[in-house]
């Protein structure tokens, strides 16, 4: 059986405006727990250990965020096994 691992974490850049909106949904809908919050980021708990932080900032379009891939380590590639 094939076993893949996505990690225990990830992190988004959002605009600040939509704060309120991920707040609800993520606390509220999906039952997240708030683990830190300040203006510009929240750190939100899934379950038992899968962490998101959100990082809001005046980004008015999503084309305006630069993207930039990220290389999995060797020791998390599928290895069909």
């Amino acid at each position: 059986m094939t076993k893949v691992i996505f990690g225990n974490h990830s992190s988004v850049l959002v605009p600040r405006k939509d704060m309120d909106n991920i707040n609800q949904f993520y606390l509220e809908v999906l039952g997240g727990k708030l683990m830190q919050a300040d203006p510009d980021r929240d750190f939100i708990r899934l379950g038992d250990n899968f962490f998101i932080a959100f990082l809001y900032g005046e980004v008015e379009d999503v084309s305006e965020i630069h993207r930039q891939p990220v290389g999995v380590p060797e020791s998390q590639k599928l290895t069909g096994k």
